[in-house]
C-alpha cells in the first residue's frame, strides 16, 4: 500500500541487518568523542541525516507492552540529538526540525486503547510518539490505528487502509 502512496520512494528499514544501534552515552557531546566514539556515532548521524532530509515520515510502529517496540525506541534514542534537532537553553527546550515535516504513524494492537475505551489509560504509545516528534519540533503528526488485531483482524485492517486513503487526499 505505501509503495501506491509512495511511488519511486525507497524506504529506510529500521532493521536492517548488521545495522547496530550504539549506547546512547556514546552520542552525548558533554561526555567527549574519543576516536572509537567518533567510528560508532558515524550510524547515528547518517540516521539523523536520513531524518532531518526527509519531509515526510511514515512509521510503522505495533504497540509492544502498551508502548512502543524497543527497536523503535532504540531509533528515536539514535535522532534525538542535541543541536541537531533539539537545543537546551536558558527557557528550556527548543525543537530544531523546521518546515512543512508532517508524520504518519499507523499503529498496530490485538486490543484497543481509544479515548473512551476502559484501556484507554493503558496507551503510553500515542502519548510517547507525539511528545518525542513534538519535542524536536514535529506538530504535524497523523495516527492511525490498526487495532483489535487479535478479534476483528480483517475489519481493522480494512479500516485502518480506508483512514489512510482518506486522510492522504485531505493532507
Amino acid at each position: 500500500m505505501l509503495n501506491a502512496l509512495f511511488p519511486g520512494e525507497s524506504p529506510t528499514n529500521l532493521l536492517q541487518p548488521g545495522r547496530k544501534l550504539i549506547p546512547k552515552y556514546t552520542i552525548l557531546p558533554r561526555f567527549g568523542h574519543k576516536l572509537e566514539l567518533k567510528e560508532a556515532i558515524q550510524l547515528s548521524d547518517l540516521l539523523v541525516d536520513e531524518f532531518l532530509a526527509a519531509d515526510l515520515y511514515v512509521f510503522g510502529v505495533p504497540m509492544f507492552n502498551f508502548s512502543v517496540p524497543s527497536t523503535f525506541k532504540a531509533y528515536i534514542d539514535q535522532i534525538g540529538r542535541i543541536g541537531r534537532n533539539f537545543a537546551v537553553d536558558e527557557q528550556g527546550f527548543k525543537g530544531l526540525v523546521e518546515g512543512n515535516k508532517k508524520v504518519l504513524v499507523i499503529t498496530a494492537c490485538g486490543g484497543s486503547f481509544q479515548p473512551g475505551t476502559p484501556t484507554a489509560s493503558y496507551d503510553f504509545q500515542e502519548p510517547y510518539l507525539r511528545s518525542i516528534l513534538g519535542f524536536i519540533g514535529i506538530t504535524d503528526i497523523k495516527l492511525i490505528h490498526a487495532d483489535n488485531l487479535s478479534s476483528t483482524r480483517e475489519q481493522s485492517l480494512a479500516n485502518a487502509r480506508e483512514s489512510v486513503q482518506a486522510m492522504w487526499t485531505d493532507w
